[in-house]
């Protein structure tokens, strides 16, 4: 099956269907299933996000792992999309022009992540009889972190990821 590696906390995100689109400077023909990979590698910048941002300690994440799968529905030019776009998904990307939004769908967390090495682009990962596709994964209802009634972020010091 299709794979992507993504950095976190952008891997989690998406699994949780908090993030609709994953910007990337390079576009696919493809659609169809997709499963997320959470990269192994955590820069600098992604960690203060993860923590100033969404409220996640690292510690709380996994790494090097197959998180969860979504439906790649389409890929748009992001100079066309970001103008439609809630400013909070467009704090969860790179809408600069000449990139490329990808569309995501039908999001779903694994209950255990699947150690799995990953690639660059899209990859694919052998599946066992029955399938990754078929691991049931529990309804999360993590909101990001607080955002205003226009759905605007709030962060600093009075951010606080909303847990319901």
């Amino acid at each position: 099956m299709k794979t992507l590696s993504v950095t976190h906390p952008w891997a989690q995100l998406i699994v949780i269907g908090a993030k609709q689109f994953e910007t990337r400077s390079w576009t696919t023909t493809y659609r169809g299933p997709l499963l997320i990979h959470a990269a192994k590698n955590f820069p600098g910048y992604a960690k203060d996000f993860c923590i100033s941002v969404i409220g996640l300690r690292p510690t709380e994440l996994p790494f090097g792992a197959i998180i969860g799968r979504v439906i790649l529905e389409n890929v748009y030019r992001t100079e066309d999309l970001a103008p439609i776009l809630t400013a909070l998904e467009r704090h969860y990307g790179d809408y600069t022009s000449g990139r490329w939004a990808w569309e995501l769908a039908e999001a779903a967390m694994f209950e255990t992540p699947i150690p799995y090495k990953g690639a660059l682009g899209l990859f694919e990962v052998a599946l066992p009889v029955g399938g990754i596709w078929s691991i049931p994964s529990p309804p999360c209802e993590l909101t990001p972190y607080s955002h205003d009634d226009r759905g605007n972020p709030t962060t600093g010091a009075d951010a606080q990821p909303d847990i319901h």
